[in-house]
């Protein structure tokens, strides 16, 4: 399929996702490499709830175009914010944004579930 939209200036990408495909950044891996020119939205609150440590998604710096920021604990990444505090330190996965070239979403940041996007760049 990537190579299918290469002329039509469309690019491709997935979403890494709890009990679903890209839980573990190995997985994740293996799919970006089967598939060349396939990028990556990497959503932070999934490795955190997978327990994947920030130094194991270094192999996927390449790939990422789109962060998402979602409060998240071992074994939970549907968490709210509260007192405009994540459960998790986000410092540890900052080479993550390296290549990240799109806009980040801050998910679930507030009750009521508003969605904010902050630029990255």
């Amino acid at each position: 399929m990537v190579e299918e939209t290469k002329d039509l200036d469309v690019e491709l990408s997935f979403e890494n996702h709890t009990g679903s495909i890209g839980e573990r950044p190995d997985d994740i891996l293996a799919i970006l490499e089967g598939a060349p020119g396939l990028r990556l939205d990497c959503d932070l609150s999934h490795l955190v709830a997978c327990a994947v440590a920030a130094s194991d998604t270094a192999p996927l710096i390449p790939y990422v175009h789109y962060i998402a920021l979602r409060n998240a604990i071992s074994g939970n990444f549907n968490r709210l914010v509260e007192n405009d505090q994540l459960d998790f330190d986000v410092r540890p996965y900052f080479a993550l944004l390296a290549g990240v070239d799109r806009y980040s979403a801050v998910e679930y940041y507030e009750p009521g579930m508003r969605q904010r996007i902050v630029p990255l760049k």
